[in-house]
């Protein structure tokens, strides 16, 4: 209802009272409003036009009363009026602003006292806002969402607040956590660079025991490894001269050699005279590396006499000469790797602290570096690994490729003339309704499978990340309506209730991927159709937009949706205004239980209800998903069992107010060649004869005169004695194929340039640029619509056609015509040379799209808006509007 002006006196009853309904927008929040007044009449008549408006309101008499009602439901907003018995306005307002819970509460002053200073009080108490009696309740309405609005916003803001403080701590303690872990990179970037210079352990093993001994003036370093076992081996020595080595050494005294030291706590020795000794010290195997392995860092022993070794262990040293000894443990990736051992045999010794610092400093360095050495041999081998798959990768990709394109031929080459065969029958006149209806059910099936092929090859492009928007201008509203046109039959067909229902916020004209749009409202409405038997199948649209701002991506679950409150096409709509539109499908079909819902968007993969129909490839929605999330927003699926689903998802798009004409769907069929033209001869070159029939009936039936070729060798022939003036080329040629027949015929022309139309079954674009390459003006993709072929001929030779009587129907009122052009464009126009003014308005009398957009090119840059605007004309086929203006330039200059 209108609202009505409500007049309010100070402190009686209101002189006028008049219920009013306020329509509250279906998506406002339902905020809680506090009012506060001691005159009844005045709560009751605020409480009913705030409660229409879809708020949530309290009232209290008095001061008191407010108090508890606010103990109890805290309010977003307080209409508070001043002059109260008790506990007045102003003391009200002063509590709350004391109280931690409350100061935040906005308090707007309602009171018949006008005087300022009575104002400036309310202010300096808290209020945030002050309405005089008498007041109107739009007043009232505009100032509670004013404040509404405002408490969102510093919720908002508080919570974007904590967000970026909670991001400052993070980020503060990654970077101290970088800088430690640079400083600790630097740190063993330069112990590795001055230790070793190679990642060959051999090596990093030999210099590092033979610099280490050096260093300090001992008798033996050594290094032991153990094995997974807890067994072990000395893999590096180096030794002074005159003591007997450990390492590819043989004892002099086989004896020795053949004496097994068995007791669990001393040195298993190898058996043989003649073989190399392998010393092995089993304690260190039967206790898993025995104190090494629980943290000790290294063993220090100056006296073996007076370390309390076994005797068979004091034994085995002496026969090696080993007085005194030092090993540290050797951990690689913190897991003990082995030890590094440095022996005294001349003499007992002390072994410093320095000394036992840089040994340790050491073995701390082989450990990086043997982990080093073993990264590396894994890299290698990850790296060979993945040489060995990227080939197989790269063979399997070339082999699906392969596949796919053979596919494609193999499938659209029948296909082409399955349909266009169907589209034939369709045109005759004389063909039976029943017959007619079988037809379009072949019809129908065809355009079936070729969804399916298309999904597939989609799913393809979309796997080798090769999808992309491709942006254009256009009517959304028709795109909503020729889509519940081309599915209405097959939901009624059902019993189906078949509803759309568009909100008023919707523009007509927006910018985005047109085609992608289509397809995802054509699976999804379709799969609603498709899986509900009984009930109803509805499409919601609506659109919203929100002020840009700094936060925009990361306030993606703050009231993201809003309404727009400008109906499309008001002068307040910006162009290229970024637009949410939101789509919701609901069904009334079988559901989706909450088990399949995670599988829903797979490739290939069906929920149970899908498997039972039998239909589809389970391909519709992964590629629809995609889509979505391609244009900004992603696919929300809600369902019951039993009940029905709601795929919703929302797009970006930019708001297009342009009013050019967009004419339907409904072309205009060719009947035949308009007459006092010239014979036109073409060349149909198709190894598969059922698409060499097709194509000449249908070219023959408008006046072509046809003659065929079944490969690449026999069109060169005719093309030489019949001389053609357009050839029909299938590029997928047996003995000389298309591509080599193309080259051939423009290397071999003398004086004019034949046009060559390639007639593909093939959508990968490496073969439409081979095509290019080849030397063929044009092509057409198989399965192709008779039209289509049509217009491709009469853009290359320029013929003229007889259409059967029909019209264009267009959605914008009035029509345009030059009248409407404004004088800017007519003076930008005028201002072009002579010249330029001429070809255009030849080239829009020949109807040629392709000629005027060369000739847009020579437009300067000045004006880009006349360049804009006679593009959007010829987009439309609004060559006539091009005609009449360039006419009026020219009879003016006259």
């Amino acid at each position: 209802m209108i609202l009505k002006k409500l007049i309010f006196s100070g402190v009686a009853k209101p002189i006028i009272l008049v219920k009013v309904m306020l329509n509250r927008a279906n998506d406002a929040p339902a905020s809680r409003i506090l009012i506060v007044d001691d005159v009844p009449e005045n709560l009751e008549l605020l409480y009913h036009v705030l409660t229409d408006a879809g708020y949530e309101v309290d009232t209290a008499l008095d001061g008191e009363a407010a108090l508890e009602q606010i103990n109890r439901h805290s309010p977003e907003v307080i209409l508070l009026d001043i002059m109260m018995p008790g506990l007045n306005g102003y003391e009200l307002c002063k509590q709350l602003k004391a109280c931690p819970q409350t100061r935040d509460i906005p308090v707007i002053f309602i009171s018949a006292l006008a005087e300022i200073n009575k104002k400036v009080k309310g202010f300096e108490v808290g209020g945030v806002d002050y309405i005089t009696k008498p007041f109107e309740i739009e007043d009232v309405m505009v100032r509670v969402k004013n404040q509404l609005t405002i408490v969102e916003q510093q919720k908002q803001l508080q919570e974007q607040k904590a967000q970026l403080e909670k991001e400052i701590k993070e980020r503060r303690r990654v970077e101290t956590a970088l800088q430690q872990s640079i400083k600790r990179e630097k740190t063993s970037a330069r112990v590795i660079q001055r230790m070793r210079q190679t990642l060959n352990l051999n090596k990093i093993f030999k210099s590092t025991t033979v610099e280490l001994r050096k260093v300090l003036h001992c008798d033996r370093v050594v290094i032991y490894q153990f094995n997974p076992d807890w067994s072990g081996k000395f893999v590096a020595e180096s030794v002074e001269t005159g003591w007997l080595p450990l390492i590819k050494a043989q004892y002099q005294d086989p004896v020795m050699v053949q004496t097994a030291i068995l007791n669990s706590d001393c040195v298993f020795e190898s058996l043989t005279a003649t073989s190399e000794i392998v010393v092995e010290d089993t304690y260190l195997q039967e206790t898993q590396g025995g104190v090494y392995r629980r943290g000790v860092t290294y063993r220090c022993v100056e006296n073996i006499y007076q370390s309390k070794f076994s005797p068979c262990y004091i034994n085995f040293l002496e026969r090696f000469q080993v007085k005194s000894y030092l090993t540290v443990a050797i951990f690689c990736a913190n897991k003990l790797w082995g030890l590094l051992g440095a022996y005294q045999s001349s003499d007992f010794r002390k072994w410093h602290h320095i000394e036992i610092s840089m040994v340790v400093q050491i073995a701390s360095q082989l450990g990086v570096a043997v982990h080093q050495a073993q990264l590396f041999t894994k890299i290698q081998e990850q790296t060979e690994e993945l040489k060995i798959a990227k080939k197989a990768a790269e063979s399997a990709n070339a082999a699906k490729s392969q596949f796919l394109a053979n596919m494609s031929h193999e499938l659209r080459t029948p296909l082409n003339a399955i349909l266009g065969f169907a589209q034939i029958m369709k045109n005759d006149n004389s063909l039976l309704a029943e017959h007619r209806k079988h037809i379009e059910i072949i019809n129908r099936s065809g355009e079936h499978l070729l969804d399916l092929i298309n999904d597939v090859l989609e799913l393809s492009k979309i796997e080798a990340g090769k999808i992309t928007l491709s942006e254009t201008r256009f009517d959304l509203l028709i795109l909503i309506d020729n889509m519940k046109d081309m599915l209405r039959l097959k939901a009624e067909s059902k019993g189906l209730l078949f509803e759309f229902n568009i909100s008023h916020t919707v523009p007509q004209y927006i910018i985005t991927d047109e085609r992608k749009l289509r397809q995802i409202l054509a699976n999804l409405l379709g799969n609603a159709i498709k899986f509900t038997e009984t009930g109803a199948v509805k499409l919601r649209v609506s659109a919203g937009f929100k002020p840009p701002s700094e936060n925009e991506e990361t306030d993606q679950d703050t009231n993201r949706f809003s309404r727009l409150n400008l109906h499309p096409g008001l002068e307040e709509i910006q162009e290229n205004q970024k637009i949410n539109l939101k789509f919701e499908i609901e069904d009334t079909g079988a559901g989706i239980s909450a088990e399949e819902l995670p599988l829903l968007f797979e490739a290939f993969t069906q929920t149970e209800v899908g498997r039972q129909s039998g239909q589809g490839t389970g391909l519709g929605l992964p590629i629809s998903r995609h889509f979505v999330q391609l244009m900004g927003g992603d696919i929300q699926v809600q369902s019951i069992p039993q009940q029905g689903s709601t795929f919703s998802f929302e797009i970006q798009a930019r708001i297009d107010r342009e009013t050019s004409l967009y004419p339907s769907q409904n072309q205009q069929q060719i009947i035949h060649l308009a007459p006092d033209q010239n014979p036109v001869r073409i060349l149909i070159v198709d190894d598969d004869a059922d698409n060499r029939s097709l194509l000449v009936k249908m070219l023959n039936r408008i006046g072509f005169e046809v003659q065929e070729a079944g490969d690449g060798q026999e069109a060169l022939e005719l093309w030489q004695s019949w001389q053609p003036d357009l050839i029909c080329l299938d590029m997928q040629l047996p003995i000389l194929d298309g591509f080599a027949a193309a080259r051939q015929i423009r290397s071999q022309e003398q004086q004019r340039s034949i046009p060559i139309l390639a007639i593909t079954a093939s959508v990968f674009e490496r073969e439409r640029q081979s095509i290019s390459v080849s030397g063929c003006n044009d092509w057409i993709s198989k399965p192709f619509k008779e039209e289509v072929l049509l217009e491709k001929i009469r853009e290359h030779l320029g013929v003229k056609y007889v259409y059967q009587e029909s019209y264009l129907s267009y959605t914008t009122l009035p029509k345009i015509t030059t009248s409407l052009v404004s004088s800017a464009l007519k003076n930008q126009l005028a201002r072009l040379p002579d010249s330029l003014i001429k070809q255009l308005h030849h080239a829009a009398t020949q109807c040629s799209d392709d000629l005027v957009l060369q000739l847009i090119d020579q437009i300067p840059e000045e004006f880009l808006e006349l360049s804009q605007v006679i593009q959007e004309w010829v987009l439309n086929f609004r060559f006539d509007l091009i005609i009449d203006l360039t006419y009026q330039i020219q009879s003016s200059k006259q």
